[in-house]
């Protein structure tokens, strides 16, 4: 049974992580079928911290919306749904005001030489606290893409993609 295992190298994963649409493409297709192609795939960002990094990425074929999460030690989630289903969507985007209040702690906390942590205060909130897009799917079913806040232009052109290509697919059914 070792043939039938999901594989995403670290090649690959280094390559798909810089947004290469080949490598991308190798990592989506194992999961499709041979003649369904893809439209959209995005490196959408990370989430976690240090060992516990989860990183997400995003799919667009002609038939459905995928979301698929390469972790740690091998941890590989996959969701996926046809776009006709698709009911809902939500795109979130966090306050900034507690990254304000961990900085300002920071800062006085440490009379003032916190200054200089602040880039790295900045990319460990985002890390934990993250943007993303929800797909909500007939059946209370959700496909979930995180997506990093300085790539949350990539949601957006995802959601508008595949509300064009459902509306397109309704009206390829109703005739």
């Amino acid at each position: 049974m070792e043939d039938n295992k999901i594989k995403i190298t670290d090649n690959i994963l280094s390559l798909a992580k810089q947004n290469n649409q080949e490598a991308l493409k190798t990592m989506f297709q194992q999961f499709l079928g041979k003649d369904e192609k893809i439209m959209f795939a995005e490196y959408m960002g990370q989430q976690g911290v240090i060992i516990s990094v989860n990183h997400s990425f995003a799919c667009l074929t002609e038939k459905r919306i995928i979301s698929v999460q390469v972790g740690s030690f091998g941890h590989v989630l996959y969701q996926d749904a046809f776009i006709e289903d698709l009911n809902s969507g939500v795109i979130y985007q966090p306050s900034v005001l507690g990254l304000y209040i961990i900085s300002i702690i920071v800062v006085i906390g440490t009379f003032g030489i916190g200054l200089l942590l602040i880039p790295f205060i900045v990319k460990w909130y985002y890390k934990i606290k993250k943007c993303g897009l929800v797909f909500i799917i007939k059946e209370g079913l959700s496909v979930y893409v995180f997506v990093n806040r300085n790539r949350m232009s990539r949601s957006n052109a995802l959601w508008r993609i595949t509300t064009d290509k459902r509306e397109d697919r309704k009206i390829m059914y109703r005739t």
